[in-house]
């Protein structure tokens, strides 16, 4: 009896692996459901001056890994956070600057199309995504160790969980 015990805890323990399991570079990618759909390997930020108002910024997470950043009409990103920053306002956190959420799927065999376009207004989802019910963006910061940390869940309005999780080194991405 103990034995069995023992392998049927084995076996609980061996499917969760392949599940969602937390941190960790090596676990960087966009995950439907718990399993990994795409693997992220690096992340490049950027932005510019958009009026006297505030200033956009972007941060582009890539499947292959690139020492500098690849030219955006020759390579598409995983997944662009778009932010924008108001003058005179003050944020206690990155995800608090977030517009919006571009994720480009590999093939559109999830039912979800090519992209999911997601609208936030400063960190919020407040709708306009019809294949989205919430998001969640638990953690979207940049250390002074110069990583990047993703951590977003999205509930898709079928009931679906998509997660994007990246904690990496972030470079600037050449562009204005």
């Amino acid at each position: 009896m103990k034995r069995l015990l023992f392998l049927a805890a084995l076996a609980v323990s061996v499917i969760g692996c392949e599940k969602w399991t937390g941190e960790g570079s090596s676990r960087n990618g966009l995950y439907l459901e718990g399993k990994r759909i795409v693997t992220l390997r690096s992340a490049f930020n950027g932005g510019a001056m958009a009026s006297s108002d505030g200033t956009s910024t972007r941060c582009r997470i890539y499947e292959m890994e690139y020492e500098t950043g690849p030219r955006w009409d020759e390579v598409s990103e995983v997944v662009c956070l778009y932010g924008y920053n108001y003058s005179g306002k003050e944020y206690s956190s990155t995800a608090q600057t977030l517009q919006g959420i571009n994720i480009f799927f590999p093939k559109d065999s999830f039912g979800l199309g090519e992209s999911l376009w997601i609208p936030m207004t400063q960190g919020e989802y407040d709708g306009g995504c019809e294949k989205v019910s919430s998001v969640n963006v638990i953690d979207y910061s940049y250390q002074s160790s110069g990583e990047v940390k993703v951590e977003i869940e999205v509930t898709l309005t079928d009931g679906r969980n998509l997660r994007v999780h990246y904690q990496g080194q972030v470079s600037r991405d050449g562009y204005v």
